[in-house]
């Protein structure tokens, strides 16, 4: 499952079309097709929103072989984040699920089968100031009440990574330096996941263009061990 979606992320250099998903500041920059409006106020779960419905996303690329140039294409489904709301999919069958840029090691990819025996594929919409990549003392409290609720209302079959864990700054500032403009490239790390019976989870490097909202290159992808479901309460308890 999913081997043409893993692949492309596989090939350093690799230029890619890729509009990623959206990652919302706040619940007024959702959109309207998520339907926030029917969400209640005041509680933190079920304070999630099912996003499978929202379309697909569309990777094309190009990548040089023996007979010449060729073209590489697939689709993902995209996990939208909102702050302070759980999203998931419930993916199709084949299509992995890919994250919107992921910027602090605080902020967890999830995966978890529920009552009715479907693979959920979510993320956990914690509050970060969008100029210090950290939250304020009140959204600490609104991100310790909704990891908390998550904690106990999810499955122990639950499993997640944080992508961003994935990439220590000397290996980024290595790679980084291998562009010729490295003042034009903008570092976006994003989370995929393949959600087999077995789940595996994915954190991706990728070089966005600055000025080019769609064109990036791969920098590369790691298979990130996944923590259990006493691994993952214990990191979110532990901020």
């Amino acid at each position: 499952m999913g081997h043409d979606q893993l692949s492309v992320f596989k090939q350093f250099g690799l230029v890619l079309h890729l509009d990623l998903p959206k990652n919302c500041l706040s619940d007024k920059d959702v959109p309207a097709e998520l339907n926030l409006d029917n969400k209640p106020t005041g509680s933190f779960l079920p304070y999630d929103i099912e996003i499978s419905k929202y379309p697909i996303i569309r990777c094309d690329g190009v990548h040089k072989d023996f007979e010449g140039n060729s073209a590489v294409g697939t689709t993902y489904h995209p996990l939208l984040s909102v702050p302070g709301y759980i999203t998931y999919v419930v993916p199709q069958h084949n299509v992995c699920v890919l994250s919107g840029p992921i910027s602090s090691d605080d902020t967890y990819i999830v995966s978890w089968v529920d009552e009715g025996g479907s693979r959920r594929v979510g993320q956990i919409g914690t509050i970060l100031s969008a100029s210090t990549e950290v939250a304020s003392t009140e959204d600490e409290k609104t991100n310790k009440r909704l990891k908390e609720n998550f904690i106990e209302s999810i499955s122990d079959n639950c499993t997640g990574f944080a992508p961003h864990t994935a990439w220590p700054v000397d290996e980024i500032e290595d790679i980084h330096e291998r562009f010729s403009n490295p003042e034009r490239i903008d570092l976006k790390i994003v989370g995929l996941v393949n959600p087999t019976d077995e789940v595996k989870f994915y954190s991706v490097l990728l070089f966005y263009m600055k000025g080019e909202k769609q064109k990036c290159i791969v920098g590369g992808m790691k298979k990130a061990d996944a923590l259990d479901y006493g691994e993952l309460a214990q990191k979110l308890r532990s901020k």
